[in-house]
């Protein structure tokens, strides 16, 4: 690339013709933009906008020219001057998406890349869908390169804007095309890998993230680049392997690590100085100080001042703030050797820095959904770590940096219902929940139209794709700002008296368990051992799911010791928390969503003779009413959207669906219902006569469940099949089962989709889901609020939901419902007290001992806020 750039620069001095010094320019320029050379725009870039302007009329020369120069600036870090000259929205005028679609999406790309710098995160995202409708416009077949290295930078730009899943979604789809197209010894395959390491560092894998770096080192290393461009790669490559391998314990790799960096060169020149002169610079000095912290031996005190001076490179308001935060941990490092206590407050101020820049980037836009990377986990895995050992615990600090550990795909549930919640009216709820919809519907076409546009490629054949900007741009309109990181002081004024929230994040230097009263907090450190907790996982899993008939032999057998140890794991040291608590609010670790809090055990129960006595046993769920949510943000939410108020009628039931029809296809192999008929109408039997509506048999379809006043009932419930994706031929999403009428009408197929229910517009406070496997997540629908059928009630409005984790044996599923409507319809009893009730009543009451076993009591949990109950 160097010699390219000479061998231009050379013949472009020599060249008197204005015809020739615009061709070599153009070429100068292509490659200094693409590879963020500013020395060489700073130079070349007037005498390629004079030399054009001399050939073509101002409206062809007058965006190319934009572009160079705004490219330029931007380099600089000359935003003012960009502003004040061609206007921040430069794109808009000097893009042509239908007559040059590349060069458009090169401007896009410039203008979100501006955007970044200013922090206006909404207007870099609207930047980037213009970007993919002008990249879907570019021949596959002249362009497959342009359209490889535009997808590249658009994925670039959503990770810079907070937007990881959305980021990681269209990398799934386009990475393998991507990475076939770009050269491996060019620059985009490099950048290229660059975003693809961005990304990395998002999973729990510091294996997977080191490996990411190493190719991102070795790409970069073999590159012809200016001397600084490839020390800055090179260095924070460096850094992050030196940091990866700190953690990992192993100091004598990452003290080569920092040898190995270009900095370590200059360390004398940046101590003489008396300044960090970039980000780079800066990083170096903070990891080689944390190295030296992990290994427990002496810090350079010299990087002191430099740590307290304030930088004067030029950076937007965004890196400002992690930089201000990043300088504080440096400088409570090195305290840590004189006074541990001081250095405690001063890695605590930089936390919370550190949460005031992340809080800044995730409010900044309604789009955007950030998700913890490898220096978060080392920095708040730290901060986790002197925490439980603090006899001071700091408890707004903790609950904010639990809760941004905790982040993972699943959090899209909890950030739609934190924007649907914070409504004060109805219509209000209703149009933020049309905007929900309609940038979900956005993100699913997006990711559609990515899917046709790789397809079609390796098909061979042409494509192109409508503008969804506009729709971006009014759902985005609509939903106005984000809410920010929970607080201790506004989850213990949402717990009541006997309730208590368990919560639990595991950083880069262990966990902590965390248990939250209305007048107190309870912390606790954890120790997992992964390979223990799979086995016992699966063990418990095992039992639970099992679907041999009942045996009061093979039912006396249960993983007891698996039970009891997840018990302690979850519990231990919190008993001054638990005590006295009824309602239990759990965020259940990823790993552990799948076995119930029921089905653990306090201690293991009696012998018997061909087992053990199961229904004697200490089942955890006989001490406390249970409710599940996904974060603290989740909870907060759904007891909000439960404030509201209810329907006037009370229930709907919905089941016993046919599914013998001709047309039923590939419903028809699914077993009718009979008995859910039965259930509902007992049901029905318990609660007001002319409050309630059933319907059943040929009237429960789609249309006929559409067509009843459904923003009218307190409690919807389902008694059909529940199924997830690839349960039936042709099925990419989770569904209830209905009566199907017209396979070929999406609305009346028989098949309520979870996209579907996440359409609706309900009042309900309580929906029942008494059908299988209604509580899983679909985790591969990364972008989407819409993750299983509970996830798409939530969205609709609907603050608790009871669902299965596993297929239910119908008997007992009978007599469980018609227990709980029985606890819970003189409104008395909250929806957990009432499920617990239930559960309790099906144990003591079981047919046979076979029926005491958990598979059959146990599979139902509340999900939501627990606390809710109906109105008579």
């Amino acid at each position: 690339m160097l010699d390219a750039v000479e061998t231009l620069t050379t013949a472009i001095d020599k060249s008197s013709d204005s015809q020739e010094v615009y061709r070599l320019s153009d070429l100068l320029v292509d490659i200094c933009t693409r590879t963020f050379q500013h020395q060489c725009l700073l130079r070349y870039g007037p005498r390629y906008v004079e030399a054009m302007k001399a050939i073509y009329p101002p409206p062809v020369a007058a965006p190319k020219a934009a572009y160079v120069i705004v490219s330029e600036r931007l380099l600089a870090g000359d935003t003012s001057w960009i502003e004040a000259n061609v206007g921040e929205d430069f794109a808009l005028k000097a893009a042509d998406p239908v007559g040059n679609p590349a060069f458009a999406a090169r401007l896009y790309i410039l203008n979100a890349r501006l955007h970044l710098r200013l922090g206006h995160y909404d207007k870099a995202l609207d930047d980037v869908s213009r970007g993919l409708a002008a990249a879907l416009r570019i021949d596959p077949q002249t362009d497959r390169y342009d359209i490889a290295v535009t997808l590249t930078e658009l994925v670039g730009i959503l990770v810079e804007s907070h937007d990881s899943v959305r980021a990681l979604r269209w990398l799934d789809i386009t990475g393998r095309f991507i990475e076939a197209t770009l050269s491996k010894d060019e620059f985009e395959f490099a950048r290229f890998l660059y975003v693809k390491q961005s990304l990395v560092s998002h999973f729990a894998d510091p294996a997977l993230y080191a490996r990411a770096v190493a190719d991102g080192r070795e790409s970069v290393a073999h590159l012809q680049l200016p001397a600084d461009q490839k020390e800055y790669w090179l260095a924070d490559d460096a850094s992050t392997e030196a940091a990866i391998a700190a953690v990992g314990g192993r100091f004598d790799e990452a003290r080569e690590a920092l040898r190995t960096n270009p900095l370590t060169s200059r360390k004398s020149e940046i101590l003489d100085r008396g300044a960090f002169a970039n980000s780079e610079e800066l990083l170096y000095a903070l990891v080689e100080t944390f190295v030296e912290l992990l290994a427990n031996r002496a810090h350079d005190q010299r990087w002191s001042p430099l740590f307290a001076r304030e930088p004067e490179w030029p950076m937007g308001a965004p890196e400002a703030g992690m930089i201000a935060a990043y300088r504080k941990f440096g400088i409570g490092f090195l305290e840590l050797a004189a006074d541990r206590t001081r250095a405690r407050g001063l890695i605590s101020d930089a936390a919370n820095a550190w949460l005031n820049a992340f809080e800044q980037s995730y409010g900044a836009s309604v789009s955007s959904f950030p998700l913890p990377n490898f220096v978060d986990r080392i920095a708040f895995g730290l901060v986790l770590a002197l925490q439980v050992r603090s006899h001071a615990v700091e408890g707004e600090l903790l609950i904010r940096a639990v809760e941004l550990l905790n982040r993972n795909p699943r959090y899209a549930l909890s950030d739609a219902l934190a924007v649907l919640s914070a409504q004060k009216t109805e219509d209000g709820r209703r149009a933020i929940h049309s905007a929900l919809r309609l940038a979900d519907q956005r993100s699913e076409w997006e990711a559609g139209k990515l899917q046709d546009l790789v397809a079609r490629i390796a098909a061979g054949g042409p494509f192109e794709g409508p503008d969804a900007r506009a729709q971006s741009a009014a759902a985005r309109d609509s939903l106005g700002r984000r809410a920010q990181l929970p607080s201790l002081a506004e989850l213990q004024s949402a717990l009541g008296n006997d309730e208590a929230l368990v919560s639990y994040a595991v950083g880069a230097f262990g966990g902590i368990k965390l248990c939250v009263r209305h007048a107190g907090l309870w912390t606790a450190p954890i120790s997992v051992e992964p390979a223990q907790l799979r086995v016992d996982v699966k063990l418990l899993t095992a039992a639970l799911t099992a679907e041999y008939a009942p045996s009061d032999a093979n039912d006396s057998q249960y993983p007891v010791a698996s039970a009891v140890r997840l018990y302690h794991l979850y519990f231990d040291d919190l008993a001054g928390c638990i005590a006295e608590v009824r309602h239990l609010i759990f965020v259940p670790p990823a790993d552990m969503a799948g076995v119930p809090l029921a089905a653990l055990l306090k201690e293991p129960p009696p012998r018997s003779a061909s087992g053990f006595d199961l229904g004697a046993a200490q089942w955890l769920f006989l001490d406390f009413d249970t409710s599940y949510v996904t974060s603290i943000q989740n909870f907060l939410s759904a007891r909000r959207l439960a404030a509201q108020p209810p329907g006037g009628r009370m229930l709907l039931g919905v089941g016993d669906p046919r599914l013998g029809a001709v047309n039923a296809a590939p419903l028809a192999n699914l077993r009718d219902l009979p008995e859910t008929a039965f259930e509902l109408k007992a049901i029905e039997r318990l609660l007001p006569g002319d409050r309630v509506d059933i319907l059943l048999g040929r009237n429960a379809t789609e249309a006929a469940f559409r067509a009843m006043p459904l923003e009218d009932y307190q409690i919807i419930q389902f008694a059909t099949h529940g199924l997830i994706r690839g349960d039936v031929p042709g099925l990419s999403q989770a569904a209830l089962v209905l009566t199907p009428v017209k396979r070929e009408d999406s609305r009346n197929d028989g098949l309520l989709t979870a996209t579907e229910i996440a359409d609706l517009n309900l009042r309900a406070r309580l929906v029942v889901l008494s059908a299988c496997n209604t509580a899983n997540f679909d985790l591969s629908l990364l972008a989407s609020q819409v993750q299983g059928l509970t996830t798409a009630f939530a969205v609709s409005g609907v603050p608790t939901t009871i669902a299965s984790l596993w297929p239910v044996e119908s008997a007992t599923s009978q007599r469980l419902m018609i227990a709980f409507y029985t606890h819970l319809r003189d409104g008395s009893h909250t929806v957990a007290a009432a499920l617990r009730q239930a559960m309790t009543d099906v144990l003591r009451k079981a047919p046979s001992p076979a029926y005491r076993h958990p598979r059959f009591w146990a599979p139902f949990i509340t999900l939501g806020d627990g606390g809710t109950r109906v109105e008579r």
